[in-house]
């Protein structure tokens, strides 16, 4: 079967491997891991759910990239493959190296 090609902000997932997946993250699976099998439940429904759309949300403490400044800047070096980490504490990002 031909699949189209993602775009970048489009995530194309095969479901019998998204089923295997969570069935060994969930309860008595081989990695058994509730915030895993979560967010890959989330995925399966959001994928069911093709005709709405979607908008991920990520978020540090208290800080997400809309409403933080340093966390959208944070972000923003993420997308650019810097190596950078993000203290929520105290509100600041660091560039390593």
């Amino acid at each position: 079967m031909n699949f189209h090609r993602p775009s970048m902000k489009e995530i194309l997932l095969d479901e019998q491997r998204l089923l295997e997946l969570l069935s060994d993250a969930g309860p008595g699976g081989q990695i058994e891991n509730r915030y895993l099998y979560h967010i890959l439940k989330q995925l399966h429904m959001m994928g069911a759910s093709f005709r709405d759309e979607w908008k991920i949300v990520m978020f540090n403490g208290d800080h997400d990239g809309e409403l933080s400044e340093p966390y959208a800047e944070y972000c923003d070096l993420l997308l650019q493959n810097k190596e950078v980490s993000f203290d929520a504490e105290q509100g600041e990002y660091q560039l390593e190296g």
